[in-house]
């Protein structure tokens, strides 16, 4: 028919392009196998009209099952309404042929680039689990909120001077305390009230400041008492709050040369955030309990003053740190604003007790 029909064919291309055919059976099922093995799609085109204009050959050169895989998940049919002569033969933008075949070529385009992002996320989710040390999170947990009554006073005008620092300061607050005296409390109050944020963005569009905070404990894992950990947990938060600094953290997870991120890596990688960035950005970290970190006292300090160092008009970092006044911190943070709890919770404690003892049926 072929033939009659004015086509140059091969007698044994006809009998090849039968569907029962050995040869495309064969063809069929390569094709099987790799749609189930690989993560691709195929499109297939089929004539819908017969070779008209001879009367009884009315009929399709190449049949519908000859130009099929035939695969019931990861195959598109598409009838192009055109002979087989005709049906690559588009004539315009609006012909239906054209339109299908675009649609086809589009939708395939379109896949793969959702699977280039499906698999840019699984590498981006590897980086970012990277930083993270799920027991960094317990020991916040662990503190005690404050009584409704106290801490008030950190956020009044003729307070210590946090409010000021926080609307217009820069640098690093040094909260200081003996033991027992609240210091875990108030960094925990001051990373959960809201008024900590909404000073913060006094001068600036609310929501402009990113607040975190990272809290030692020499109490349990080592990990949890080291600077290591902090820095993980620092990188973790900023990059969960702001995913734009991911194409950074990406390319040091790439240029690795071990499994592990050791304490100059990290480092150097979040001071590469605040200075590889162009863009606006403003973060304050608060850390807890440096006193209970297991030593390089001097080190931890010289960093979080470089890292605050780095602050732009447009990029600012703040710190907020908390320990127990031990000779050395007090050498490296003396150049700093600070407070000490215990000259400031007299009445906190009063209240506290009144209020415990006013719950007593027998007072």
């Amino acid at each position: 028919m072929a033939k009659a029909a004015g086509f140059s064919v091969n007698d044994q291309n006809i009998r090849d392009l039968k569907g029962s055919s050995p040869v495309l059976t064969l063809i069929r099922e390569g094709f099987d196998q790799l749609l189930e093995s690989n993560a691709f799609h195929v499109s297939t085109f089929q004539e819908s009209v017969g070779y008209t204009g001879f009367g009884w050959m009315d009929a399709k050169v190449v049949p519908n099952e000859s130009s099929e895989i035939g695969h019931s998940t990861k195959e598109r049919k598409n009838l192009i309404n055109a002979n087989h002569m005709n049906m690559c033969r588009f004539r315009n933008a609006h012909d239906d042929g054209y339109i299908k075949t675009k649609g086809e070529i589009e939708r395939h385009l379109e896949r793969r680039s959702r699977r280039i992002e499906d698999v840019q996320g699984e590498f981006y989710s590897r980086c970012l689990n990277s930083f993270r040390v799920r027991q960094m999170s317990d020991r916040v947990l662990q503190i005690k909120n404050a009584h409704r009554e106290t801490l008030k006073w950190l956020y009044e005008e003729d307070g210590p001077g946090l409010i000021q620092w926080l609307m217009s300061g820069s640098g690093i607050f040094w909260i200081q305390g003996k033991a027992g005296s609240g210091k875990s409390t108030a960094m925990k109050f001051l990373l959960e009230n809201y008024q900590t944020l909404t000073l913060l963005n006094q001068s600036l569009e609310p929501g402009s400041w990113l607040l975190m905070g990272s809290f030692f404990t020499d109490r349990a894992e080592r990990i949890q008492a080291s600077w290591e950990g902090i820095l993980h947990d620092m990188i973790y938060q900023l990059l969960e709050h702001c995913p734009v600094l991911m194409n950074i953290a990406y390319s040091a997870f790439l240029k690795r040369k071990q499994d592990n991120w050791d304490t100059d890596s990290l480092e150097k990688l979040l001071l590469t955030f605040f200075i590889g960035f162009h863009g606006e950005l403003h973060v304050c970290f608060l850390i807890d309990a440096l006193d209970e970190h297991d030593g390089q006292h001097n080190r931890m300090s010289e960093f979080l003053h470089e890292l605050v160092s780095t602050s732009t008009e447009s990029l600012q970092i703040k710190v907020v740190v908390a320990s127990r006044p031990h000779n050395d911190l007090k050498d490296l943070f003396a150049g700093d604003r600070t407070l000490k709890m215990q000259e400031w919770t007299k009445t906190d404690i009063q209240m506290y007790v009144a209020g415990r003892l006013s719950r007593q049926p027998r007072w």
